[in-house]
This record gives structure tokens, sequence and C-alpha cells, in this order.
């Protein structure tokens, strides 16, 4: 497991905490008609999804200090999700035999969708962060005091000494 540093937040587990929370939400929309939201129409499946949507978010909370969950469980939590998710919008619940999904199924799907897709973006090693503080900046910056060593920047007029790296001194000019 990588270590986490204040104020860098992963990508994936920041998608995947998104997605936590539209599932949650979804749960108290409609998911089928007439009128059964997720907590009305499932018999323990949305104890389940909001345990891991919990879960998941407990994941994505470590970027801001919180949180003790580890990746794997979070990972574990999010294909729970989605698999439930596809498989009530394919084998209806029993009270919703024979009707039609409604926005919080979607939403739902989307969500746990989210949450599945950000965890994998995690644990495959797809690499997308950012980064809060000023520490990891590249490149020259405005009022910056420090230069690491190297020294100042190269004007226009200088030698071969201020030369950068792989480029060959300018010739000195000859005078006629």
């Amino acid at each position: 497991m990588a270590s986490q540093r204040p104020g860098r937040i992963e990508v994936g587990w920041l998608l995947a905490g998104v997605g936590a929370i539209l599932l949650l939400i979804s749960l108290f929309l409609d998911w089928f008609e007439p009128g059964f939201t997720g907590w009305t129409v499932f018999e323990a499946l949305d104890l389940v999804l909001a345990a891991a949507s919990l879960a998941v978010l407990a994941v994505a909370a470590r970027s801001f200090g919180f949180g003790s969950v580890g990746e794997m469980t979070g990972t574990a939590a999010a294909a729970l999700a989605f698999v439930v998710v596809i498989s009530q919008l394919i084998d209806h619940p029993p009270a919703a035999i024979g009707a039609d999904p409604e926005v919080g199924a979607w939403l739902g799907l989307g969500g746990a969708f989210l949450m599945f897709l950000g965890a994998l973006m995690s644990r495959t090693g797809v690499s997308l962060a950012v980064v809060l503080d000023g520490s990891q900046q590249r490149g020259p910056v405005a009022g910056r005091t420090d230069t690491g060593g190297a020294g100042p920047p190269p004007t226009a007029g200088s030698t071969s000494a201020g030369a950068s790296e792989g480029t060959a001194p300018l010739p000195p000019e000859r005078s006629r």
C-alpha cells in the first residue's frame, strides 16, 4: 500500500468517493416505479450498498488525513457495490418484478461504476494526483528565491559558463 502524504489527493480514490456519494444519494430516490426507493425495494442489499459506499468514502478520506480503511477493502467494497447494482437491474428485487427502473437506479449504477473505476485506477497504478501544496511544483515560480543550488538563471549575454547542458557554447565574437 502506497504511503499517503497530506495535501496529495489520488484522483482514483477521489473519483471513487464521488461515486460513493452518488450511490448513497440514489438510495433515497426512486429505483423502480411506482415510488420504490432503494431503501424500500431491497431486502438487505440496501445496507450492503450503504456499507460499501461508506467503506469507499473512508478510503477516499485518507487523502484528507481521515480514515484508516485499507485500499484492498475499498476496492472489494466498490466491486461488490457494482455487482449488486448490476444484478438488481438485470434481475429486479421481488417487490419490483415487472417495474421499470427509475432515476435512482441509473444514478446508483453510475455511482457504483465510478466507485469501481476509481478503485481500479488506484489499484492498477494509474497515477493521476492533485497536489494541494506548492512543495512539488516544477519550473520557475515568480518570487521564488531558492534555486536549488543551480545558481542564477542564464541571461542573454552569458557565455559558455551559463550555457545549458547539451548545447554548444557560443563562439567568442571577433573584432575587425
